[in-house]
């Protein structure tokens, strides 16, 4: 996060409006960044937007709140978020338990649940792919 504060000028970015978004394990790197940016003091990201997000790796060696976001205890500090589920997905639980968490913190969240989506749906053309973009732009834009 240091490197795109840094550098998001050059690509017509602003520093203060730094937002991380995922799908699946990418939205458990965008909480993992998001996490360590509140953790070490660095750049402040406005938002995290996380599409049926992996947050609880089940291998004995992702206890760690980077790789399993869900275990992390501290999580006051995180930025307003939005997650997106997919109801016929098998991680649907894992964004629903990151969502309550985070939401017990005082973080503000929004949670939107896709009827009849399955992972992935993110990548193809279905209506619900472009609602599910839609809310995360409305997040980012607020």
């Amino acid at each position: 996060m240091v490197w795109a504060e840094e550098n998001v000028k050059n690509y017509g970015g602003d520093k203060e409006n730094i937002h991380v978004c995922g799908d699946s394990s990418g939205g458990n790197f965008a909480a993992a960044v998001a996490a360590m940016s509140a953790d070490r003091n660095g750049p402040g990201i406005q938002s995290q937007n996380l599409v049926y997000p992996l947050v609880k790796n089940w291998e004995e060696e992702k206890k760690d709140p980077l790789a399993s976001p869900l275990l992390k205890e501290d999580i006051g500090r995180m930025p307003r978020t939005c997650i997106i589920a997919a109801e016929c997905d098998p991680l649907v639980d894992q964004g629903l338990m990151y969502a309550a968490k985070l939401q017990d913190a005082g973080v503000e969240v929004e949670y939107h649940m896709m009827k009849g989506m399955i992972h992935g749906f993110l990548n193809w053309t279905y209506r619900s792919s472009f609602e599910a973009m839609d809310r995360i732009i409305e997040n980012v834009n607020r």
